[in-house]
């Protein structure tokens, strides 16, 4: 698993201050073809290709703006052992290397905030899911299948 930098409208935010209040928000994830250039919107139960080196994906969520920062707890499982998931401070992952958790941290003024991930050698095939928390509140998951030949 080889994550790209947060993308997007992310900016380090400064710590401290009140929590966020995002108001009304819309999450939306995406499949990505490196090799193409419009991402493609998914939703619960697609398939996306499993190609090491083109095939990406990444959700996305809208707020209403805010002058506070946002923090954003993302969590990626897979079907299996993924053997790297590249180095991020923000990541931890988990001790069977099937799922990491991921900090982002967006410029709540933007009112957007996004991450991405893309295939590695070796990463498994079968269901991802992403699930988004803003504090504990769940504000956005998707499911969807990752699959060598369609």
């Amino acid at each position: 698993m080889k994550s790209l930098a947060v993308v997007l409208a992310l900016t380090m935010a400064s710590p401290g201050g009140a929590e966020a209040d995002l108001g009304n928000t819309r999450f939306e994830a995406f499949a990505v073809d490196l090799k193409r250039s419009t991402p493609r919107l998914i939703r619960d139960g697609d398939r996306v290709i499993h190609r090491v080196g083109s095939s990406c994906y990444m959700w996305r969520l809208s707020f209403s703006p805010t002058e506070q920062p946002v923090e954003l707890r993302e969590t990626l499982t897979l079907p299996g052992r993924a053997p790297s998931w590249g180095a991020n401070p923000s990541t931890t992952v988990a001790p069977n290397m099937s799922s990491a958790e991921t900090m982002v941290s967006a410029d709540g003024r933007t009112g957007h905030a996004s991450n991405q991930w893309c295939i590695a050698a070796g990463d498994p095939q079968g269901l991802y899911r992403f699930d988004v928390h803003s504090a504990d509140k769940l504000v956005g998951s998707v499911k969807f299948y990752l699959k060598k030949n369609w």
